[in-house]
């Protein structure tokens, strides 16, 4: 993660909200679906999974 913002919403455990700049949300998408890939829990597979895909139409409404 390269965004200053998101870090720091990030190492807050308090924060509740993590702010992402629009151009770091494919690099967030990246991040998840790698430990998607990795992930044996089926649980937090799907979770991860739904998350993705919410990112990923996020990411597609935003370039139109």
């Amino acid at each position: 993660m390269t965004d200053e913002t998101s870090l720091a919403d990030l190492r807050n455990p308090r924060k509740k909200w993590i702010r992402f700049n629009p151009l770091v949300v494919s690099e967030v998408i990246g991040e998840l679906s790698y430990h998607y890939n990795r992930c044996r829990n089926a649980a937090r597979s799907e979770l991860l999974d739904a998350l993705i895909s919410h990112l990923e139409n996020v990411l597609a409404a935003s370039q139109r």
